[in-house]
């Protein structure tokens, strides 16, 4: 039997009692047939009863038959126990507010409108006592544990009938909160009992599954760290909806901090909003408080608050017009203006900064945002295969820079605390399929035609470890030079039910055609088809990766639709401090560049001949990259015919290898590497990860056990 560890073991060795209390589950675990057992410190978090301050289970353990723990952990001494009021009036308050929002927030454990079918058992733990203290023994509110003997009569008597799985899900994504991801709108559909209906049918029943945090997605929303942290992960594997639960948490935690939360594409402004309400909701019945969070651009203006405009005004320094800024540095104007900024002593503005979409900042912003925030307080999540800006992703030291004694402000390598470098290996937004198509064309594995010898790959991973953190497996090759590699993807890195609902033929669609006109006749003819197959408009965008030609394209598909009394939301004519990317009842029209950081259940790439018109392209490979990435269940690629067959071509050609990627690993001389700059021990910890993972399907054991077991052996080493 295995324990899932949900702290942060940096804090938790700072207590005594708390630590001593998790040995003892762990010396148990044995004796009992838990199945499941989760443990969890200062978490979950609820407000105090005034609003000015949090109160959390300083030790909550969560087991499928054995019920819920909830504990508060006191060392004792012979001068009797400190503050034991005020310890059990924190125990009470957090078992009321538990059991309420079980009873309303997880339909699947109830047992009825009153009670529920899990046992919630509030303690209190003593350390360094050997035997019930004359001061607790009066009270019969709470059991008292001070031993392992004690413990296990604790465990014994909250015996209740054990959950099933989807019970189990609920009861954590409750306490967990990850109930807060935001849901689609309703949509009327015929047979909900049949997921395979029809499209509107698959992605209601891919929606309405319990979604609970995997441990690294854990591990890195609900830790705060009093320092930077670096998230990444794939497209999909939810950065926007960590960085929103961590302004959440933080938020709850400290409710006077000012808290930054930044990002690249404007249109996401809503989604963030939405997401950091419900989490916060989650945890407390009410808003949060928006003097306390900032959700600014990076750039902004007078029409659109920003970080740097903002930044500029508070500390008396005139900003720089984007037109000013072109004329200073038509390459990348953001660079010069930011560079210019930093130059400055800037007074600091925030407690925390969140940095989403971190892959298209430039160095000298990260710059700015280190220092208008308290003690590096920096969080930055990014995905290094959505860089079609093109700006360089560099490591932490050489991004953040020196101090005046020549010591780097932030520097992994100093192993300051095991979650400042977090690597996301799961995509939850993407049918396997997709990605794995995403992949392909990305990095150009099958980009060959007629008068090629071998594929002109235009992009590298630097070796099997940076694929592994990925979630993909390495069939074959060790990423050398001149080296045959085969690289597939398992379905345990993607969601079951997408693996179960999204991996036909249909999924995806590539189309050629020979004119704009015949395009978007075609493409408005699939839309019709998908809201007769139930999608909502507003499930639907349409992406133009052709930006010289995306306004006519536009006009035309938006005449079209307009014809069909379907309304369309073109991002092309929006005013500039637009910050929505979908409206309820409409297509949504967008460039590459809007559509970042969003997503739609289908998704049409249109105009795609313009990437292959330039194959070898890595900036137009990485939108096509990025447009993949953004669907939910089904992508569809159309372009002209005099380009678009060789779309075709490489999408044939990794069908027939059955969606593995098999190619001659490349050299760095020949193509870009894309890096992942990670120090060897967190690397080699994320390895075991997806080893664990891998054995523990093969052997039907549990991951966490075998990954405890190999990590202390790593950090002896």
């Amino acid at each position: 039997m295995i324990i899932e560890k949900n702290y942060n073991e940096t804090l938790l060795k700072k207590e005594p009692s708390a630590i001593d209390l998790v040995a003892k589950w762990f010396d148990i675990k044995e004796n009992y047939d838990f199945e499941s057992i989760s443990i969890y410190h200062e978490f979950p978090l609820y407000p105090s009863p005034d609003g000015e301050s949090s109160i959390s289970a300083n030790i909550l353990v969560v087991t499928k038959n054995y019920g819920v723990f909830i504990f508060q952990c006191v060392n004792y001494s012979e001068r009797g126990i400190p503050n034991l009021d005020s310890e059990l009036d924190k125990l009470s308050e957090i078992d009321n507010i538990l059991y309420a929002k079980l009873l309303k927030d997880a339909p699947f454990l109830r047992q009825n409108r009153r009670s529920l079918l899990v046992n919630i058992c509030p303690c209190v733990y003593l350390n360094n006592c050997t035997e019930l203290p004359k001061e607790l023994a009066s009270q019969k509110d709470y059991p008292v544990v001070f031993s392992k003997t004690t413990l296990q009569e604790v465990v014994e008597g909250n015996q209740n009938a054990k959950l099933n799985d989807e019970q189990f899900a609920d009861l954590k994504a409750t306490i967990e909160g990850s109930k807060g991801i935001l849901r689609a709108t309703k949509r009327i559909i015929n047979d909900p009992q049949n997921p395979t209906s029809t499209k509107g049918a698959t992605l209601t029943a891919i929606e309405n599954q319990i979604f609970t945090f995997d441990l690294e997605q854990k591990r890195a929303a609900l830790f705060t760290l009093d320092g930077p942290q670096r998230i990444r992960g794939l497209a999909g594997s939810g950065k926007t909806v960590i960085l929103a639960m961590k302004a959440a948490i933080i938020h709850l935690q400290y409710p006077d901090a000012f808290i930054l939360y930044t990002y690249f594409t404007k249109s996401l402004r809503g989604y963030v909003e939405r997401l950091i309400t419900r989490f916060y909701r989650q945890f407390a019945e009410r808003d949060p408080n928006w003097d306390k969070i900032q959700i600014l651009h990076a750039w902004g203006g007078k029409s659109l608050e920003g970080v740097y405009y903002n930044a500029c005004i508070y500390n008396g320094v005139p900003p720089i017009d984007l037109t000013s800024a072109k004329a200073a540095d038509k390459n990348n104007p953001f660079n010069y203006i930011c560079g210019e900024l930093v130059q400055h002593n800037l007074k600091t503005q925030y407690d925390y900064s969140l940095l989403d979409e971190a892959q298209d900042f430039p160095v000298n912003f990260y710059r700015i945002c280190r220092k208008i925030t308290r003690k590096n307080r920096v969080v930055w999540a990014y995905d290094d295969f959505q860089n079609i800006l093109n700006v360089e992703i560099q490591n932490e030291r050489e991004t953040f820079g020196k101090d005046s004694e020549g010591k780097y402000y932030i520097d992994f390598s100093r192993n300051e605390n095991d979650l400042q470098d977090i690597v996301l290996y799961k995509c939850y937004r993407n049918p396997r399929k997709a990605l794995i198509t995403a992949f392909s064309f990305g990095l150009g594995i099958y980009n060959m035609h007629e008068e090629d010898t071998k594929p002109t790959i235009v992009q590298r991973l630097e070796s099997n470890e940076h694929w592994e953190s990925l979630g993909f497996e390495v069939i074959k090759g060790n990423s050398q030079v001149g080296e045959d590699m085969e690289i597939s993807r398992p379905t345990i890195n993607s969601p079951h039910y997408k693996n179960q609902f999204l991996e036909g033929e249909d999924v995806i669609s590539i189309l050629s055609f020979s004119s704009i006109k015949e395009e978007c006749e075609a493409v408005v003819g699939k839309i019709i088809l998908d809201i007769k197959s139930e999608l909502n408009p507003e499930d639907i965008s349409v992406v133009c990766l052709d930006n010289r030609n995306a306004k006519t394209y536009f006009s035309l598909i938006s005449e079209l639709l307009t014809a069909q009394s379907i309304g369309s939301f073109n991002l092309l004519t929006v005013p500039s401090n637009n910050t929505t990317f979908k409206m309820k009842g409409k297509v949504t029209l967008s460039t590459i560049y809007k559509a970042k950081g969003n997503e739609a259940g289908s998704v049409y790439a249109i105009g795609t001949d313009a990437v292959f018109s330039d194959r070898n392209n890595i900036v137009e490979r990485n939108k096509l990259f990025t447009a993949i990435t953004r669907s939910l269940g089904w992508i569809t690629i159309t372009g002209f015919e005099s380009f678009n067959y060789l779309c075709k071509e490489e999408y044939n050609e990794l069908k027939k290898n059955d969606f593995k990627l098999i190619f001659v690993q490349p050299s760095a001389e020949e193509v870009i590497t894309i890096r992942q700059d990670i120090n060897k021990k967190q690397a080699a910890l994320n390895k075991i990860e997806r080893a664990a993972e891998k054995l523990a399907e093969e052997l039907g054991l549990s991951k966490e056990e075998i990954v405890e077991q190999l990590k202390g052996k790593i950090s002896k080493k």
